[in-house]
């Protein structure tokens, strides 16, 4: 049965080696695609200059000028415009005329603009995605990663976990990656028209001119959150992992690169936003600030409620003792509190109840009884004396 067991462990050795490879393989595949996107940015280009006149000649981005940007942006874009222009006019006699000079610019900026947006978006474009590939070491990174795995893997369970962490962090980087290109494919089209909400900052649309300036304020820091990242690559390649260092702790450098990556991009993009940073002191000082308010607020008003009670309880009583104060001094009669006096009122409300209900007995004994019976013929007499007062009214008229 020896040979058998060999057999089995064999086997098994080799589904989980034939594992380990496609994991790894996986892994390579993953930071060899993601190395571009990473360091650099989408950009629209041209054949024949640096800028782009006309249609770009890549894609997405000669897709989305041809048939978003030209058929649908530009021309809601230039309607916008001229509603915000009509608008401003009925609003002329109440706005100032600073204010309104200041719109009337800002529709101007916007109107030229964009005609020529995405001439003027694609240089700065495409000199932020040079700047990143001329920093970041792509070629070298992309044929050393798998050199360096492959030493710094152990035994087999080992190995097995480190390619296993190797592509969650990959696909973490690729989610993170692939939102941020995502945000650039969208916003890039889409400014002139958050220009136009932008120009129109006059009620009742000047909360989504404030909505519209946040989102522009994103636009940014998501095109130079690759440059970073490059800088850290050459910083971190320079240290030539594959030499010099053990296997595992190159593994785990050249692992740390792609995290830190994400996290350089998310502070850029962070700290270009001020919408964003505004957003997050004011959130976490708020909280600060609420918590020994809120927390001295329950102290105070269970300290307040216990007092209440107390003091309606003594004037409901009428006992000796008067309401006691904040301080714990008993007062003399029912001084200042509305505690004390509500619990007289009670006590007061019960007697008159009592009293009435022994002068006024009815036959049944209960008082609902006989105040129903009061009521009916306070109603009647009311009515009597209604009509009386509409009778004398009529015969002094009729006299005139």
């Amino acid at each position: 049965m020896g040979w058998l067991e060999e057999e089995v462990e064999n086997a098994i050795n080799d589904v989980l080696i034939e594992i380990k490879d496609g994991l790894l393989g996986l892994a390579e595949d993953i930071f060899q695609a993601l190395l571009q996107p990473i360091v650099g940015v989408p950009a629209p280009e041209s054949n024949s200059r640096y800028i782009v006149v006309g249609a770009p000649s890549n894609d997405p981005w000669q897709s989305i000028y041809q048939d978003f940007y030209l058929p649908y942006i530009l021309p809601l874009t230039v309607m916008l415009l001229v509603v915000a222009l009509a608008f401003i006019g009925l609003r002329a006699g109440s706005i100032s005329e600073y204010r309104r000079k200041r719109l009337l610019r800002r529709i101007g900026i916007v109107f030229m603009g964009a005609f020529v947006w995405f001439p003027f978006i694609s240089i700065p474009l495409q000199f932020v995605n040079s700047i990143g590939m001329t920093l970041a070491p792509l070629e070298q990174m992309s044929s050393g990663f798998g050199g360096i795995a492959k030493a710094g893997l152990g035994g087999l369970i080992g190995a097995l976990v480190m390619v296993f962490v190797e592509n969650i962090l990959l696909l973490l980087a690729a989610v993170v990656y692939g939102l941020r290109w995502l945000g650039v494919i969208v916003l890039t089209p889409l400014m002139p028209l958050l220009g136009v909400l932008w120009a129109v900052d006059v009620w009742p649309v000047n909360s989504m001119s404030n909505i519209a300036r946040r989102g522009a304020s994103i636009y940014p820091g998501l095109i130079i959150a690759g440059i970073p990242a490059a800088v850290l690559f050459r910083l971190g390649w320079q240290t030539d992992p594959a030499s010099g260092l053990s296997a595992l702790f190159a593994l785990i450098l050249g692992l740390s690169l792609i995290p830190a990556a994400c996290i350089t991009s998310i502070l850029t993009v962070y700290w270009s936003a001020p919408t964003l940073q505004r957003i997050a002191h004011s959130s976490a000082g708020a909280t600060a600030k609420g918590a020994p308010k809120a927390k001295n607020a329950a102290k105070k008003g269970t300290g307040k409620s216990v007092r209440g009670a107390r003091n309606v309880h003594r004037g409901y009583a009428q006992n000796d003792h008067g309401p006691v104060t904040k301080s714990g001094q008993t007062q003399i009669g029912s001084g200042d509190s509305k505690a004390y006096k509500l619990g007289s009122s009670a006590q007061s409300t019960k007697d008159h109840a009592g009293r009435y209900n022994n002068l006024r007995k009815s036959r049944t004994g209960r008082m609902r009884d006989k105040t129903k019976e009061d009521v009916s013929q306070a109603t009647q007499a009311a009515k009597a004396r209604s009509k009386q007062a509409f009778r004398n009214t009529k015969n002094k008229v009729s006299r005139w």
